[in-house]
C-alpha cells in the first residue's frame, strides 16, 4: 500500500437556502494542490526491514471518470511510474487540465443569506496555544498537557517522523491558507482522524477542528516545528454554535 504525503489546501463555498436569483457562468481555478509528493510504503514489515521515503514532483495532470463522475487528476512521481492524487470536478462545471491544474467554468447562483446566518457565531474558548513534542492539546477549553479530553495529539516516532494526531473522536480538516469561520468549517470537507505529517502544518496554514465535544474550532499556526524536540505555536477559536 502506498500512501501520499501531501499539502491539502482546500477551499469552501457557503450558500444559504436557494431563492430566486439569476444565475452567472463564473469562471474557477483549482490547482494541483502541492508542486511535490512525499511517498513511502504504510503496509507493516517484519523485524528488520525499512524503506526510504522519496519525493515526487507533479508531472502531469488531467480529468477523468471516477465512479462515473468527473475527476480532476494530478500525477506525481513515486516508485518509477506515476501516482494520482484526485479530486471531483466541480459539479455542473467544464474542466479543462493544464501544466499545474484546471480550468473549470461552472454556474454560480447568487443568494442572500438567510437572517439567522447574519448573526455573529458565538465564541466558546478563543486565545493560543504551544503545543509542545509529544504533548496534547484541548481546544475546547485551550490546555495542553495529558490525554483525557484532548484533540490533537504531537505525536514523535523518531526524530523526524513526527505527527498530528487526533484524539479522542475529534478529527480535522485542513482550510488552506486565509480563515474561513463557524460556517466555513461546518461546510468544509475531508475531515479525518488519520494521523498528517508535522510538515504540513507551515506557517499560516488554517485547519479546522471538530472537537471531541462536539464543537468546531479552528486554529491557525502561528509558528511551524522546527528540529526535535520542537513546539507548534497555535492560535485558535472554539465556538459555542
Amino acid at each position: 500500500m502506498l500512501r501520499l504525503l501531501k499539502k491539502l489546501p482546500l477551499v469552501a463555498l457557503v450558500l444559504g437556502p436557494v431563492l430566486a436569483a439569476p444565475a452567472h457562468a463564473a469562471a474557477v481555478r483549482i490547482d494541483c494542490p502541492v508542486t511535490q509528493v512525499r511517498t513511502e510504503i504504510t503496509t507493516p514489515l517484519s523485524d528488520g526491514w525499512w524503506q526510504t521515503p522519496q519525493v515526487g514532483n507533479l508531472q502531469s495532470t488531467k480529468i477523468g471518470k471516477v465512479g462515473g463522475k468527473d475527476t480532476l487528476m494530478c500525477g506525481y512521481w513515486a516508485y518509477g511510474k506515476t501516482v494520482y492524487i484526485m479530486k471531483e470536478a466541480p459539479e455542473g462545471a467544464n474542466c479543462t487540465a493544464d501544466a499545474t491544474g484546471f480550468s473549470c467554468t461552472t454556474q454560480l447562483v447568487v443568494v442572500p443569506l438567510p437572517v439567522p446566518a447574519l448573526l455573529d457565531p458565538i465564541t466558546y474558548k478563543t486565545g493560543s496555544i504551544s503545543l509542545k513534542q509529544t504533548w496534547m492539546a484541548d481546544f475546547d477549553n485551550g490546555t495542553t498537557g495529558g490525554q483525557n479530553g484532548a484533540d490533537l495529539w504531537f505525536e514523535a516516532k523518531t526524530a523526524t517522523a513526527r505527527f498530528l494526531v487526533p484524539q479522542n473522536g475529534a478529527t480535522m480538516a485542513i482550510a488552506g491558507n486565509r480563515s474561513i469561520g463557524l460556517a466555513g468549517c461546518k461546510t468544509l470537507a475531508g475531515y479525518t482522524n488519520a494521523p498528517m505529517p508535522v510538515e504540513i502544518f507551515r506557517t499560516g496554514l488554517y485547519v479546522c477542528v471538530k472537537t471531541n465535544e462536539g464543537r468546531y474550532s479552528q486554529f491557525r499556526v502561528n509558528a511551524a516545528a522546527g528540529p526535535s524536540p520542537a513546539t507548534l505555536e497555535l492560535g485558535f477559536t472554539t465556538w459555542a454554535n
